[in-house]
């Protein structure tokens, strides 16, 4: 028969949702940082993270946005990065910092136990 395909959306989905699976199963503390490819918090974030928090949101400033590391004037800019924590853990400081070792910025955070 035809071989199902699936899309780039479709794929993504299901990865953050076996991350958010795993994340709710953990008994320790959670962090999930990287490239979640979220760039609102929107529906995906809603339906996979609610009870998890934004470091950006919860403790950053200015705009946020981590893609591209070099801003041109008709590229669209984007926040892609995130550290997300568990509700075990409180964001104090969060910013987007340069590198050269990528076409993103990185995303640094400082946390600490409730």
């Amino acid at each position: 028969g035809p071989k199902a395909v699936i899309g780039h959306h479709e794929l993504l989905a299901l990865q953050l949702k076996d991350v958010a699976e795993r994340a709710r199963r953990e008994t320790h503390p959670v962090v999930i940082a990287g490239d979640l490819n979220l760039p609102t918090l929107g529906r995906s974030w809603e339906t996979f993270f609610s009870g998890f928090q934004d470091g950006f949101e919860s403790a950053g400033s200015g705009f946020g946005y981590t893609f591209p590391h070099r801003k041109g004037l008709l590229q669209m800019w984007l926040r892609l990065d995130r550290i997300v924590a568990g509700p075990e853990l409180a964001f104090v400081d969060f910013e987007s910092a340069c590198t050269d070792a990528s076409d993103h910025l990185c995303v640094v955070a400082e946390l600490q136990r409730r």
